[in-house]
Protein backbone atom coordinates (compact mmCIF):
# COMPACT_ATOMS: atom_id res chain seq x y z
CA UNK A 1 0.00 0.00 0.00
CA UNK A 2 0.92 3.07 -1.02
CA UNK A 3 1.78 6.38 1.30
CA UNK A 4 1.48 10.23 1.15
CA UNK A 5 5.43 10.23 2.53
CA UNK A 6 4.35 14.34 3.14
CA UNK A 7 2.67 12.26 6.15
CA UNK A 8 4.84 12.58 9.30
CA UNK A 9 4.97 13.94 13.00
CA UNK A 10 7.87 16.21 12.65
CA UNK A 11 8.50 16.23 16.14
CA UNK A 12 8.53 12.18 16.48
CA UNK A 13 10.63 12.12 13.37
CA UNK A 14 12.98 14.96 15.24
CA UNK A 15 13.33 13.26 18.17
CA UNK A 16 14.21 9.56 16.35
CA UNK A 17 16.67 11.45 14.08
CA UNK A 18 18.22 13.41 17.44
CA UNK A 19 18.56 9.65 18.70
CA UNK A 20 19.81 8.28 15.77
CA UNK A 21 22.32 10.62 15.79
CA UNK A 22 23.44 9.93 19.57
CA UNK A 23 23.84 5.86 18.49
CA UNK A 24 25.49 6.89 14.81
CA UNK A 25 28.42 8.81 16.27
CA UNK A 26 28.73 6.57 19.65
CA UNK A 27 29.09 3.22 17.34
CA UNK A 28 26.18 1.86 18.66
CA UNK A 29 24.90 0.53 15.55
CA UNK A 30 22.01 -2.42 16.49
CA UNK A 31 20.88 0.65 18.07
CA UNK A 32 20.74 2.72 14.83
CA UNK A 33 19.27 -0.27 13.77
CA UNK A 34 16.24 -0.08 15.84
CA UNK A 35 15.59 3.10 15.34
CA UNK A 36 15.83 3.01 12.18
CA UNK A 37 13.18 0.06 12.06
CA UNK A 38 10.88 2.77 14.22
CA UNK A 39 11.74 5.37 11.43
CA UNK A 40 10.61 3.17 8.67
CA UNK A 41 7.51 1.14 9.98
CA UNK A 42 5.17 4.41 9.60
CA UNK A 43 6.13 4.62 5.89
CA UNK A 44 6.07 0.41 5.13
CA UNK A 45 3.32 -0.29 7.40
CA UNK A 46 1.44 -2.43 7.41
CA UNK A 47 4.37 -4.62 5.34
CA UNK A 48 7.04 -6.12 8.26
CA UNK A 49 9.42 -6.94 5.50
CA UNK A 50 9.97 -4.17 3.62
CA UNK A 51 10.09 -2.18 7.31
CA UNK A 52 13.25 -4.51 7.78
CA UNK A 53 14.78 -4.51 4.28
CA UNK A 54 14.45 -0.43 4.22
CA UNK A 55 16.19 -0.18 7.97
CA UNK A 56 18.78 -2.85 6.81
CA UNK A 57 19.65 -0.80 3.84
CA UNK A 58 19.79 2.83 5.51
CA UNK A 59 21.53 0.97 8.62
CA UNK A 60 24.03 -0.34 6.57
CA UNK A 61 24.99 2.38 4.27
CA UNK A 62 25.14 4.49 7.77
CA UNK A 63 27.80 1.48 9.16
CA UNK A 64 29.60 1.31 6.10
CA UNK A 65 29.90 5.00 5.43
CA UNK A 66 31.37 5.52 9.37
CA UNK A 67 33.57 2.31 9.81
CA UNK A 68 35.59 3.23 6.21
CA UNK A 69 35.98 6.94 7.26
CA UNK A 70 39.14 8.23 5.33
CA UNK A 71 38.89 5.73 2.77
CA UNK A 72 35.06 5.65 2.01
CA UNK A 73 33.36 2.51 0.30
CA UNK A 74 31.48 5.36 -2.00
CA UNK A 75 30.13 1.85 -4.08
CA UNK A 76 29.22 -0.21 -1.25
CA UNK A 77 27.43 3.01 0.58
CA UNK A 78 25.85 4.09 -2.57
CA UNK A 79 24.45 0.81 -3.57
CA UNK A 80 22.36 0.60 0.63
CA UNK A 81 21.37 4.12 0.11
CA UNK A 82 20.35 3.09 -3.73
CA UNK A 83 18.00 0.27 -2.27
CA UNK A 84 16.53 1.98 0.61
CA UNK A 85 15.56 4.72 -1.69
CA UNK A 86 14.05 2.69 -4.66
CA UNK A 87 12.25 0.76 -1.66
CA UNK A 88 10.82 3.75 -0.20
CA UNK A 89 9.94 5.63 -4.04
CA UNK A 90 8.01 2.29 -4.77
CA UNK A 91 5.80 2.35 -1.23
CA UNK A 92 4.85 6.14 -1.95
CA UNK A 93 2.03 7.87 -3.43
CA UNK A 94 4.32 10.43 -4.99
CA UNK A 95 7.19 9.32 -7.73
CA UNK A 96 10.85 10.57 -7.15
CA UNK A 97 14.26 9.96 -8.65
CA UNK A 98 14.84 7.04 -6.46
CA UNK A 99 18.76 6.85 -7.70
CA UNK A 100 19.44 11.09 -7.49
CA UNK A 101 18.11 10.68 -3.99
CA UNK A 102 20.70 8.08 -2.87
CA UNK A 103 23.36 10.16 -5.03
CA UNK A 104 22.25 13.08 -2.91
CA UNK A 105 21.86 11.46 0.45
CA UNK A 106 25.64 10.61 0.01
CA UNK A 107 26.52 14.25 -0.89
CA UNK A 108 25.41 15.92 1.71
CA UNK A 109 27.13 13.05 4.06
CA UNK A 110 30.58 13.98 2.61
CA UNK A 111 29.68 17.87 2.41
CA UNK A 112 29.50 17.22 5.86
CA UNK A 113 32.45 14.87 6.97
CA UNK A 114 34.51 17.30 4.24
CA UNK A 115 32.94 20.39 4.19
CA UNK A 116 36.45 22.40 3.26
CA UNK A 117 36.51 20.05 0.07
CA UNK A 118 33.52 20.82 -1.23
CA UNK A 119 31.41 24.59 -2.54
CA UNK A 120 28.19 23.22 -1.32
CA UNK A 121 27.36 24.14 1.85
CA UNK A 122 25.48 21.51 4.16
CA UNK A 123 22.63 23.31 4.20
CA UNK A 124 22.52 23.53 0.36
CA UNK A 125 23.38 19.71 0.59
CA UNK A 126 20.61 18.92 2.74
CA UNK A 127 17.93 20.80 1.00
CA UNK A 128 19.10 19.39 -2.50
CA UNK A 129 18.64 15.77 -1.00
CA UNK A 130 14.93 16.39 0.42
CA UNK A 131 13.80 18.44 -2.85
CA UNK A 132 14.12 15.35 -4.96
CA UNK A 133 12.56 13.40 -2.76
CA UNK A 134 9.57 15.39 -2.57
CA UNK A 135 9.57 16.99 -5.74
CA UNK A 136 10.17 21.00 -5.50
CA UNK A 137 12.56 23.41 -5.61
CA UNK A 138 15.59 23.30 -3.22
CA UNK A 139 14.96 26.84 -2.59
CA UNK A 140 11.47 26.07 -1.04
CA UNK A 141 13.56 24.07 1.75
CA UNK A 142 15.97 26.40 2.31
CA UNK A 143 15.12 26.72 6.34
CA UNK A 144 14.92 23.15 6.81
CA UNK A 145 18.86 22.66 5.51
CA UNK A 146 20.04 25.45 7.56
CA UNK A 147 18.52 24.00 10.54
CA UNK A 148 19.35 20.44 10.23
CA UNK A 149 22.71 22.22 9.04
CA UNK A 150 23.43 23.89 12.25
CA UNK A 151 22.62 20.88 14.16
CA UNK A 152 25.41 18.69 12.68
CA UNK A 153 27.27 21.41 13.58
CA UNK A 154 26.94 20.91 16.75
CA UNK A 155 28.78 17.98 17.08
CA UNK A 156 31.87 19.88 15.52
CA UNK A 157 34.99 17.20 16.19
CA UNK A 158 32.90 14.92 18.50
CA UNK A 159 34.16 11.72 18.36
CA UNK A 160 32.49 9.04 20.95
CA UNK A 161 35.55 7.87 22.55
CA UNK A 162 36.85 11.79 23.64
CA UNK A 163 35.68 13.75 26.31
CA UNK A 164 34.12 16.17 23.92
CA UNK A 165 30.73 18.00 24.83
CA UNK A 166 27.81 17.75 22.49
CA UNK A 167 24.87 20.33 23.78
CA UNK A 168 22.07 17.13 22.34
CA UNK A 169 19.14 18.93 23.32
CA UNK A 170 20.36 22.18 21.18
CA UNK A 171 20.66 19.43 18.81
CA UNK A 172 16.99 17.79 19.31
CA UNK A 173 15.55 21.44 19.24
CA UNK A 174 17.18 22.63 15.94
CA UNK A 175 16.46 18.97 14.48
CA UNK A 176 12.81 19.62 15.85
CA UNK A 177 12.53 23.08 13.73
CA UNK A 178 13.89 21.83 11.09
CA UNK A 179 11.60 18.86 10.50
CA UNK A 180 9.16 21.48 11.35
CA UNK A 181 10.02 23.47 8.92
CA UNK A 182 10.27 20.64 6.45
CA UNK A 183 6.55 19.61 7.09
CA UNK A 184 5.26 23.36 6.52
CA UNK A 185 7.54 23.55 2.74
CA UNK A 186 5.64 20.16 1.86
CA UNK A 187 2.62 20.78 2.54
CA UNK A 188 2.67 24.71 1.33
CA UNK A 189 2.36 23.19 -2.36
Amino acid sequence: MARDIREFDPKALAAIDADMWVAYYNHRFFRLFVLLLKLNYPHFRPNPAHTLQGAYHSAMAAIVFRRTKGHEDRDTTLKHLERFYELMAAHSVQSFDYKNAAELELKWWLVDRYPERYTTSRATALAEGMAVIYNMPATKLEEYGKKRAAAMELLGTYHHDTKAFVDWDMLRKLLSEAYTGLHQAVWAD
